[in-house]
């Protein structure tokens, strides 16, 4: 997912790929609950994924106003 970011973070002035254009391209909107469940699609694993790179200091998030969040890789 990392490497997809860096790779994608040209396309935008400030860097920060918006979080559905990074979802859906990975197909990373796997429920965190059994299959039985029918909750739909939601980004469970993807936003598990963005925890822990964001924990190592290897990515970081913005949230807009209209509630959007968008990531970048870290420059250390």
């Amino acid at each position: 997912m990392l490497a997809f970011i860096k790779e994608e973070e040209s396309k935008y002035e400030d860097r920060y790929v918006p979080a559905v254009k990074i979802r859906k391209p990975l197909d990373l909107n796997h429920v965190g609950v059994r299959k039985a469940n029918g909750q739909g699609h939601k980004g469970y694993l993807f936003d598990t994924i963005a925890r822990i790179l964001e924990d190592e200091n290897l990515l970081e998030s913005k949230k807009e106003q209209n509630k959007q969040v968008s990531y970048r890789s870290k420059t250390l």
